[in-house]
C-alpha cells in the first residue's frame, strides 16, 4: 500500500498507470484502511510539529 501512497506526495503521475490508481481508490474506499490513512495522518502530522 505505501509504494501507492507515496505516489501522491512526490508528484508522480497516476494517470500513466491507471490500474494502480484504481487500486488505490478500491483500497481506500474500505472505511477502516481511510480511517487508519486518517489516524496515521494525523499522528505524522502531530509529530512533525
Amino acid at each position: 500500500m505505501h509504494r501507492v501512497t507515496w505516489a501522491a506526495y512526490v508528484g508522480a503521475d497516476q494517470k500513466r498507470w491507471p490500474t494502480l490508481g484504481a487500486y488505490y481508490q478500491q483500497i481506500m474506499a474500505r472505511p477502516t484502511v481511510a480511517k487508519a490513512f486518517a489516524e496515521e495522518m494525523d499522528l505524522r502530522k502531530r509529530l512533525a510539529a
